[in-house]
């Protein structure tokens, strides 16, 4: 009894680290979503451009030579506003709108796998009754959910990375500009995902273990037909 006691107990563990991480690397990426911090320019150097995010960008007299009706551009606007018609293509290249949708996407179905998440953590709370039924279908969801999720951004934010810098046609005076904390915050994101990954990993495989096992004490009145076997 103690030993399953104790086996209960970090399994228990194991899934709350994940479920831990998974929460808080969600709210990271929901904050590096919305923020405009992603590439800025040093505040103490002039300079036509000011930040940029995923959503938003901040210029202070922009003029492209590429830009046919020379205009200069001011203030911060939505990346998508009409403003920005004839120098869109220039200031969202390819590799940006990838790193826009995969966020988009990413946040939507990580808050999708927070609720599954939540809904594990419920049902298989300790308890004196015996579960028959773990969820395990739900369990292999977040599993794949999770590790999918940190592959998938640990290969888009590291891809943005590299463009930012060696993209020179891509923002004025690249020397003087650097990633800043909402980028940080999106790959610390992508390190709690990595870190959840195993944990539901490790987790997943103790609940499959435990399911292809016989049970050693059956209570009175229960069935062994009544215990799944896989």
């Amino acid at each position: 009894m103690a030993e399953g006691v104790r086996r209960g107990a970090g399994k228990r563990i194991v899934y709350n680290v994940g479920y831990i991480l998974v929460i808080l690397a969600t709210i990271l990426l929901i904050v590096a979503f919305c923020s405009p911090y992603w590439y800025i320019s040093w505040p103490r150097v002039h300079s036509p451009f000011k930040r940029i995010g995923l959503w938003q960008v901040c210029f202070a007299g922009l003029i492209l030579p590429r830009d046919p009706d020379q205009k200069a551009y001011h203030g911060c606007w939505w990346t998508l506003a009409p403003e920005f018609e004839n120098i869109r293509s220039w200031m969202m290249p390819g590799w940006f709108v990838v790193n826009q949708v995969v966020c988009s996407v990413g946040v939507f179905v990580q808050l999708l796998n927070v609720i599954f998440c939540t809904i594990v953590w419920m049902k298989t709370r300790p308890s004196n009754k015996i579960e028959k039924n773990p969820p395990i279908k739900k369990i292999n969801i977040i599993t794949i959910t999770t590790v999918v999720s940190a592959i998938v951004f640990a290969l888009d934010f590291i891809s943005f990375g590299c463009c930012v810098y060696y993209d020179w046609h891509w923002m004025p005076h690249q020397h003087l500009n650097y990633l800043s904390w909402s980028y940080g915050l999106a790959l610390l994101a992508t390190f709690f995902y990595i870190f959840a990954s195993i944990a539901f990993c490790v987790y997943n495989n103790i609940i499959r273990r435990e399911m292809r096992e016989a049970p050693k004490d059956i209570p009175a009145g229960i069935h062994l037909k009544d215990y799944p076997q896989y």
